[in-house]
């Protein structure tokens, strides 16, 4: 071991254990048959960039499960439209009648005994069937 005063030491193993820290450990390269695809680095994903950010105002606070009743709501009144609507001023009840009936669905808890994913425990079959029900009934009202 050489001696510390004005000696230099290349940093090794020693140089380590001296220094009170552990010494780095070495990486293992890939098995064989093994192949490693190289990963982008956490803040370059297009999910960190859109919706990670600081001080991004669409989606600070807005919990999955709301968001799922959006999308689900917009597709519906959209799909709505185009088969029972007849002018542009009906999109926007379309689009509160079937936002309505898929809130209903989440927030009374409807369930059909089937065994579906409930992603966000959002019942999708039973929202976007109590929408559609609840759009028949507005687009029959003659709005």
């Amino acid at each position: 071991m050489p001696a510390l005063t004005g000696a230099r030491v290349t940093p090794g193993v020693n140089s380590f254990i001296l220094a009170g820290r552990s010494p780095p450990r070495p990486s293992r390269g890939p098995e064989v048959g093994e192949i490693r695809f190289p990963q982008p680095p956490l803040q370059q994903t297009m999910f960190t960039w859109c919706c990670s950010r600081k001080g991004n105002a669409v989606f600070d606070g807005l919990a999955p499960a709301i968001f799922l009743l959006l999308l689900l709501a917009t597709a519906c009144a959209t799909l709505g439209h185009v088969l029972l609507g007849r002018r542009w001023r009906q999109l926007p009840i379309f689009w509160l009648t079937a936002f309505a009936g898929c809130l209903l669905a989440y927030g009374l808890g409807l369930r059909l005994p089937l065994a579906l994913p409930q992603p966000a425990d959002v019942p999708v079959l039973e929202a976007v069937l109590l929408a559609w029900i609840l759009m028949i009934i507005v687009s029959r009202l003659r709005v």
